[in-house]
């Protein structure tokens, strides 16, 4: 739990227009990971190929963004430009769909309502939004507006 702090700290530092919303994204993306939104290897596939056709390639991003000791965000703009495939990726995402999980919804809205620095009220709502199990938490509009974020969530050891 102290990695995913410490990364969530270092994408405060680079991000620093985050809003709490994108705080509870980050940390369930850095507990729980990517299988909520495989429903199938060619749906990923599908969705990879759209993203990156409306993505530049674009090597001066850096590649990856760590979220805990398990999960990672790998950014497709400069995956893109290193010539990685939405086929290769797709595979990737499905094997880390795979993978059990060691955390629960209720266990991402804990750890976010125990964080320091941010609206209390804020973060409560954005984190109590999980107990909706067909709730997918994401990024604010101003995250969006002002990152451009475009990345896919893999297992540690999937990493390219």
């Amino acid at each position: 739990m102290q990695q995913i702090k410490e990364n969530l700290q270092k994408h405060l530092e680079t991000h620093p227009h985050a809003t709490e919303e994108d705080i509870v994204k980050f940390v369930f993306q850095g507990m729980l990971g990517v299988g909520h939104l495989v429903s199938s290897a060619e749906a990923v596939r599908k969705r990879l190929e759209d993203e990156m056709a409306r993505n530049p390639a674009d090597d001066t991003e850096p590649l990856t963004e760590e979220l805990s000791s398990r999960w990672v965000r790998l950014n497709l703009r400069p995956a893109k430009a290193g010539g990685i495939t939405p086929e290769e990726l797709a595979q990737r995402v499905a094997r880390s769909a795979q993978l059990p999980l060691n955390h629960t919804r209720e266990d991402v809205i804990a750890f976010c309502l125990e964080l320091d620095g941010f609206d209390r009220e804020k973060m409560r709502e954005a984190a109590e939004r999980l107990r909706n199990e067909s709730f997918l938490p994401s990024h604010s509009e101003q995250y969006r507006a002002e990152y451009k974020p475009a990345y896919v969530v893999l297992a540690r050891e999937e990493m390219i």
